[in-house]
């Protein structure tokens, strides 16, 4: 379990900028001891602190699906190394 903590707390502040604060993370996670994997989901509250018009998360080697903001499905793209979020983000707090 440490490693877990230890592995969101490396997320939510490593993420922080001059343009987007990640202010919590919740997450769900369920691991699969036989597939070797670990599934789950990840809420995000952060602010956009200025205008910007991408917004990228760490994650190494995982998939996703079913990404929205604020409720509303967004546009995406999964890089090998992070999680991009197309959607010109002006000033505001956003879940």
């Amino acid at each position: 379990m440490r490693f877990l903590f230890i592995f969101f707390y490396t997320i939510t502040f490593a993420q922080q900028s001059q343009k987007v604060d990640f202010k919590t993370v919740h997450a769900t996670l369920l691991p699969n001891s036989i597939e070797k994997s670990i599934s789950g989901e990840v809420n995000y509250e952060f602010e956009v602190l200025s205008s910007i018009d991408t917004i990228a998360i760490d994650a190494i080697r995982m998939d996703f699906s079913n990404i929205k903001i604020n409720g509303k499905s967004v546009n995406f793209k999964n890089t090998t190394k992070a999680l991009q979020l197309f959607e010109g983000f002006k000033k505001e707090k956003t879940r």
